[in-house]
């Protein structure tokens, strides 16, 4: 369970070395239309994923969504009609 903390303690001088995250099931990410290449360089190349052959049409076509499988995660990596969900911060 979550530990509680009352006001008199002090915050650690260092964060927890793990996360109470076990596992991140299916992730859903929009991207800019017409940014597949960067897409795949980055989650394919640089990160190992692997694309799910169920979306390998969008790649090809290179619009749509692309679906990439890294262990027991998925992302959906959605094309934003017709401007990509930016949150800043």
């Amino acid at each position: 369970g979550l530990s509680q903390t009352s006001s008199t303690d002090q915050p650690p001088s260092q964060p927890p070395s793990t996360s109470n995250i076990i596992v991140l099931d299916h992730l859903n990410i929009n991207h800019a239309q017409n940014t597949h290449s960067s897409l795949l360089n980055f989650y394919v190349s640089t990160l190992g994923m692997t694309l799910d052959e169920r979306k390998i049409d969008n790649v090809e076509k290179k619009c749509g969504t692309v679906w990439v499988n890294g262990g027991a995660s998925q992302f959906h990596l959605s094309e934003g009609k017709p401007n990509p969900q930016v949150i800043d911060g």
